[in-house]
């Protein structure tokens, strides 16, 4: 992290290439799948962000501790996709200041992200208690056929955890020094398109309501003050 803002943080979420993982299927069950990872990962996942923040405004997506379903460790800004120091894709988080502590006294080393595939397993209804579940040769999920990452979960997307679903990812301490200047353009960008949206929003608002006052029809004195008006016309023609 640096030095003048400890409160960012970029996260390895899964390393480049194909990766044999086991994860919970459901809260009863597990599942033993090959993943692949790859730069369109880290697009599917920025994709996914945005969206469950958009539906879920003015909620957000945010890492919680080992699974536990309760603070926030970390709000995620993004997911990006990068060469150093591993190939891979990273988050980039804005850190509570719980998560911060954590994360500077070396409580946790690692993250785990929560997230749904197109691998092949049983419906959640069919999902047996204590079970592991496996593709078989070929399935989607199979090493022959690796499955993709297709969205995240909400709102725990992710955790701060010492048992990482990617046994590879580097720990938080060994991404911690990289320089922060992409992560500020990030936030700067994020920032600047925010005021645009808001700005454009105020726009349409505004021309909304002179379209409602060329629209609306007019009022009774307007009415009569029209007519005296004709009225008036009239008379004057007249003469």
């Amino acid at each position: 992290m640096d030095k003048k803002d400890d409160s960012l943080l970029r996260i390895m979420v899964a390393p480049a290439g194909d990766s044999l993982i086991t994860p919970s299927l459901g809260s009863d069950a597990c599942a033993e799948l090959t993943i692949r990872i790859d730069e369109s990962t880290a697009k599917v996942l920025d994709a996914s962000l945005d969206k469950l923040n958009a539906e879920n405004a003015p909620q957000r997506a945010l890492i919680d501790f080992e699974h536990e379903n309760r603070q926030a460790m970390a709000w995620p800004i993004s997911f990006e996709w990068y060469s150093t120091p591993k190939p891979g894709v990273y988050a980039i988080a804005e850190l509570s200041s719980l998560g911060r502590d954590y994360v500077k006294g070396k409580v946790v080393r690692s993250f785990s992200l929560s997230f749904f595939t197109d691998g092949d397993f049983p419906k959640k209804k069919d999902i047996k208690k204590g079970m592991t579940y496996e593709p078989k040769n070929g399935q989607r999920g199979s090493p022959e056929n690796p499955a993709r990452i297709t969205g995240l979960a909400f709102p725990y997307c992710g955790t701060l955890t010492n048992d990482p679903a990617f046994r590879r990812n580097l720990p938080l301490f060994a991404v911690r020094g990289a320089s922060l200047a992409d992560l500020n353009a990030k936030i700067a960008a994020n920032r600047l398109l925010a005021l645009e949206s808001r700005h454009m929003i105020l726009l349409l608002e505004r021309r909304n309501q002179m379209l409602r006052q060329l629209i609306r029809p007019p009022s009774e004195s307007e009415l009569r003050i029209a007519a005296v008006d004709a009225a008036a016309k009239s008379r004057s023609g007249r003469s």
